[in-house]
């Protein structure tokens, strides 16, 4: 990522209705999980994959003893930042250790690394058997944005690419699903005349300050479809939840 995406990121992961409702979202979807009895027993042991700027590895705390780990010093600078200690620069996700992780989170990561593949085999490496991976990216090259540049995106994924990765990698499916969905027309509409009419937005990023009350309304649409990912997955959208396991062999 480009050093003004993390400063981007650090500045807005508290406010903005994207970042909170994708919170809300991942943690319930978790904590279903927990509830059904199809993730192991609390507190589990976490690994934040790529944790950015740390404002997921806080929240994931409310689960078990997590730790974080990035590529980047800046990101784990920002992490510290927010009072995060267990935080550590890894070269490649070989650095793991092997069988150590109840549950392996990766938020908007795996669109970051060229050998996306190879990663996944080395984060189901270091899952516990039984363990979980719950991952997101953005969805759709249609969709590529002034995001996609400033955060160095290689690549937007369809459900079907990132199922078939993780199941090459030797997960079991527990889910896999696009959410953001009921804010993708107006995700699209943007996109199409931004590119029309606004082309210098695409090398910007899509994170900026919007009104309190549009903030408000945009978080509300977004997060009720928390409700919605416990019973059923969605047909499309501007992003990808991925929940596989690693099975016990």
């Amino acid at each position: 990522m480009k050093p003004e995406a993390y400063q981007l990121n650090f500045e807005y992961e508290e406010s903005h209705w994207w970042f909170l409702a994708r919170r809300e979202i991942i943690l319930s979807r978790i904590q279903s999980l927990i509830d059904d009895g199809v993730a192991p027993p609390q507190p589990l042991r976490i690994l934040d994959f790529g944790c950015g700027t740390g404002g997921l590895t806080q929240a994931l705390g409310q689960f078990g003893p997590v730790e974080s780990v990035d590529f980047s010093d800046e990101a784990l600078d920002y992490c510290r930042k927010r009072g995060l200690e267990d935080v550590r620069r890894i070269r490649s996700a070989s650095d793991l250790d092997s069988e150590s992780y109840d549950l392996i989170a990766t938020f908007d990561v795996l669109e970051h690394i060229e050998d996306d593949a190879s990663v996944l085999g080395e984060l189901r490496r270091a899952l516990k058997p039984g363990g979980l991976l719950i991952a997101t990216v953005p969805a759709l090259r249609i969709l590529w944005g002034g995001e996609d540049e400033v955060s160095l995106h290689v690549r937007r994924y369809t459900r079907r690419e990132l199922t078939q990765k993780a199941q090459q990698a030797g997960f079991e499916i527990v889910q896999a699903t696009y959410f953001n969905t009921l804010l993708f027309p107006l995700i699209f509409g943007v996109r199409v005349l931004n590119r029309l009419f606004r082309p210098g937005t695409l090398a910007q990023s899509d994170v900026k300050p919007v009104s309190p009350l549009l903030n408000a309304l945009l978080f509300r649409i977004f997060v009720a479809e928390r409700l919605l990912l416990r019973q059923v997955s969605l047909p499309i959208g501007a992003s990808v939840l991925l929940i596989a396991r690693r099975n016990c062999e």
